[in-house]
């Protein structure tokens, strides 16, 4: 017999200590899930943001770019994509969740397959997002 076997004691700390692991983990899983939140959000449109964003998004848009912008009563959420070749494209919201740590945010960017009329030389395009939800004062990470 070998001495796992010879010794109780051992096999109930072993599975004492893997017991106490797997609900260490467990919670640890169960408070990251409870604690993201949804953040209600628009995506805006060009018209509705305020001039001094539009400038800000006009001088970064040729590189890409993320950055935030806040007023008295919005927190605006900027993802740029920098310059594109010609195409259509357009940025999507993968999710935009608020924890007790700070807002998340990731989009992504999607090529839409080129009409078969696209003529050669067609200038690039600078797509960029704009979240616009409540005004905030957490932190903005971009995923």
């Amino acid at each position: 017999m070998g001495k796992w076997n010879r010794n109780p004691i051992r096999k109930i700390c072993f599975f004492v200590i893997l017991f106490t692991i797997g609900t260490i983990v467990s919670a640890c899983t169960q408070e990251k899930e409870e604690g993201k939140k949804e953040l209600d959000f628009e995506i805006c449109e060009e018209e509705k943001l305020p001039d001094e964003l539009k400038k800000l998004i006009d001088e970064k848009k040729e590189s890409p770019f993320q950055l935030t912008f806040r007023n008295s009563a919005h927190l605006y959420i900027v993802v740029g994509y920098g310059e594109q070749p010609r195409g259509e494209y357009v940025a999507a919201v993968r999710e935009l969740y608020e924890t007790e740590k700070g807002i998340y945010a990731d989009t992504t960017l999607i090529s839409i397959s080129y009409a078969k009329n696209r003529q050669v030389g067609e200038p690039s395009t600078y797509p960029y997002i704009v979240l616009r939800c409540r005004q905030t004062d957490k932190t903005v990470f971009f995923l």
